[in-house]
């Protein structure tokens, strides 16, 4: 290749030198699929081969037509090679027929549209309109011609009329007893033949056909053979795009006579072969590289490079990763250094390009936290596991062991769980996302809100930020604040623990800053958005913050404590369901209740009692509550004699409604549910004799409830039975009978 970005024709051509730098074949990319156009574009080296290409077109013998067939798989490159190919004619003045055979469903449409596209050059060219004329009549003949030819195919393959045989063979030109044939076997008139002969005299005509490999594979044997009638045209030159195994595939299955021998008919139909075989080695990391740095320049270059080694080796798979990177470009430039892990987006994105079955396996059983990982399993046992667990997902891949891409998935798939390693699902999720959803925030922007409110912005600051981020998230007020307090408390977190792991005063002071910026302005949106902090979730999430934060005594962070309790007491007040909040404040079996989670509960014990309440309003309520085991919250509640539910006030509630004047269908219900409390809890509380003893009043109203009820024979031994047992077990006399039982 001539330095300075120059390629020149030579080889004795006599035509002017030509310089890559001439060519823009078009103004503008008709899709991002597009093959390329420009020499600056050839990131595979295909450049040299479309010269290659025309050096042999050109210095072929001038009396024999030169029949070249362009072979490589989907995404090699060859609609590339034949840009470059015709930029080189048309700038040495030839005459270009450029069209492709996908749309061809019958033979005649595929000579139709040569027809039509070697019409719209000589138009474009302005040559001369009885030539036109001519040759539109030609080719008007020919489709009609290839009817026969189309039967010749039917009957056995490779069967051709002697005299046309021997035309092809011997590559003769247009003069003689060959020019006689050509009129007699096509009806092509002396005239018109030397008007061909003129024309060639001053251009060559190259027909490029494309896409041979998309067209119908039941008229490919038919349109082979028709090419094969014109194919031996001094000056013409035919070059013809496909994918060799495709076009063999498709012959076998044709017919049982190319069955034996397809290669051999393809070797009658095509002199010289220029085959695109994978790219050098290099060639691809190269297009990695350059399309990576212009299309996604926002990732950073580490992340890039680190990646860059995932890539498969197919051309048109590569761009079309870089295009879906490049998708999630709005999204990303959002984001600060380091909020997203972007080898890891992109290993993932390659890996998705593989089995459907495979990435869904690896997605689910394989990428995130706690996951089973090759790399990452220290025992024995546990990589024992992992290696099985790998194995099975390849056999998902539909590689077979030992293939270089067997090897490669295996490796690569190590590598991204490494990655994601760190990782829950939900930020998996977020990150793979990222093209398609518009993030509502991201931790940069929380930032850049936070330290904007703190420096004296009006409230409205805040609205306008919360309504921005649900437009472009497309999700309502209500979900932009609950994300906005998530992020912001999730900012604060991570302050507080770099607060007892940073050792450089400077960074300690500006973390415990940022911390109490971030707190006070949580407890700004909390207390001006009570539906949005009333949610149960995020209500949680500040108790149990809170809680752990609390066993911190260390001077710096007293004001953050302050602030914590402020937030919490304030969301506690507001909770959408405090009866599950208080539940949640007991700590796991056999520890003490943090003194932060007994204030709480002082603030939402009177749900809680009422969730008892509704249980002995509701029909089989206590029943079903015994149903669903030791894990249902108001069960255990009900068997700790030490709850809230059995000192005052909180008794006195139970007992009155117990007592309440209710209409005879209610009686019932809470008949049956108070029976069935009695006997739970007499059969599983610890040291019930005591608890019947401190609570007797309690007892006594149950009592009460139960023979308000006009209980049938069964019932009446069942309530008998109770009174046994109340009086056994919990040391309770006094309880009398219905007289008329």
């Amino acid at each position: 290749m001539p330095k300075d970005n120059e390629a020149q024709i030579g080889d004795g051509m006599g035509r002017s030198p030509l310089s890559v730098d001439e060519f823009d074949l078009v103004s503008f990319r008709p899709g991002h699929d597009a093959a390329v156009t420009k020499f600056n574009e050839d990131l595979l080296g295909r450049w040299p081969i479309a010269h290659a290409i025309y050096r042999h077109i050109y210095n072929a013998d001038g009396e024999f037509s030169t029949r070249i067939g362009l072979y490589g798989e989907w995404g090699a490159g060859k609609t590339s090679v034949l840009n470059f190919l015709r930029a080189i004619s048309e700038h040495n003045d030839d005459v270009i027929i450029h069209f492709s055979a996908w749309r061809a469903a019958e033979i005649d449409a595929f000579m139709t549209s040569l027809s039509d596209s070697l019409k719209r050059e000589i138009k474009r060219r302005e040559l001369k309109t009885s030539f036109r004329f001519k040759l539109n009549s030609f080719f008007s003949r020919a489709s009609r011609n290839s009817v026969a030819i189309a039967e010749a195919t039917g009957q056995a393959a490779g069967k051709l009329d002697g005299e046309l045989s021997q035309m092809i063979t011997a590559g003769a030109a247009f003069t003689g007893a060959v020019a006689k044939a050509v009129e007699q076997r096509l009806n092509f008139s002396a005239d018109e033949v030397e008007s061909l002969r003129e024309i060639l005299r001053e251009h060559k005509i190259i027909v490029f056909i494309d896409d041979l490999d998309r067209a119908d594979p039941k008229i490919l044997p038919k349109i082979f053979m028709a090419l094969r009638e014109y194919l031996d045209w001094p000056g013409f030159s035919f070059v013809l795009s496909f994918d060799k195994a495709v076009i063999l595939d498709a012959l076998n299955d044709y017919s049982s006579a190319f069955a034996s021998a397809p290669q051999p008919f393809l070797e009658k139909i095509v002199d010289v072969v220029f085959d695109l075989k994978r790219p050098a080695t290099d060639l691809p990391s190269q297009m990695i590289t350059h399309l990576l740095q212009e299309q996604c320049a926002f990732i950073p270059e580490k992340d890039r490079l680190a990646a860059a080694g995932w890539f498969p080796g197919n051309p048109r798979k590569i761009k079309s990763i870089c295009r879906e990177l490049q998708a999630a470009k709005v999204s990303a430039v959002r984001h600060g250094d380091g909020e997203l892990s972007w080898e890891a987006i992109i290993v993932q994105t390659i890996l998705r390009r593989e089995s459907e079955r495979l990435v869904e396996f690896v997605e689910r059983e394989m990428l995130g936290r706690d996951k089973l990982s090759l790399g990452l399993s220290f025992t024995g046992e546990k990589k024992l596991e992992a290696a099985a667990l790998l194995d099975k997902a390849m056999t998902k891949s539909g590689y077979a062991e030992g293939t270089p891409e067997h090897s490669r998935l295996y490796n690569m798939i190590v590598r991204l769980q490494g990655l994601r390693r760190l990782h829950d699902a939900q930020r998996i999720s977020y990150e793979m996302q990222l093209s398609t959803h518009a993030p509502i925030f991201t931790q940069r922007e929380v930032k850049e809100i936070i330290d904007t409110w703190d420096g004296g912005c009006h409230d409205d600051f805040v609205s306008d930020a919360l309504r921005l981020g649900g437009e472009r998230a497309f999700v309502t007020p209500t979900e932009a604040t609950s994300k906005l307090l998530d992020m912001v408390t999730d900012f604060y977190v991570a302050c507080v623990r770099g607060l007892r792991t940073s050792k450089v005063k400077s960074v300690k002071d500006e973390t415990l800053a940022a911390a109490e910026r971030a707190a006070r302005f949580l407890l700004n949106i909390v207390t001006r958005n009570t539906a949005s902090a009333g949610n149960l979730a995020f209500c949680i999430r500040i108790l149990n913050m809170s809680i752990e934060n609390d066993s911190n005594n260390d001077l710096e962070e007293i004001f953050l404590r302050v602030l914590e309790w402020q937030i919490l007491s304030f969301v506690s007040e507001h909770c959408l369901d405090k009866s599950a909040l208080f539940h949640e404040c007991f700590p796991h079996e056999g520890s003490k209740v943090p003194m932060l989670a007994e204030r709480v509960q002082q603030r939402t014990v009177s749900a809680a009692v009422e969730s008892i309440l509704v249980l002995f309003a509701s029909a089989n309520g206590v029943y079903m509550c015994a149903g669903q085991g030791a894990d249902n919250r108001h069960l255990r509640w009900m068997l700790d004699r030490d709850a809230l539910l059995y000192q005052s006030p909180h008794k006195k509630c139970l007992i009155n409604f117990l007592q309440a004047e209710v209409d005879s269908s209610q009686v019932s219900i809470v008949a049956k549910n108070t029976i069935d409390y009695i006997g739970l809890v007499s059969n599983r509380m610890n040291s019930f004799s005591g608890f019947a003893s401190d609570n007797r009043d309690l007892i006594e109203a149950c009592w009460r409830a139960i023979i308000r009820e006009n209980w049938n024979i069964k019932g009446q031994q069942d309530v008998e039975h109770i009174k046994s047992r109340l009086e056994g077990w919990g040391g309770v006399s006094g309880l009398s009978l219905p007289q008329q039982w």
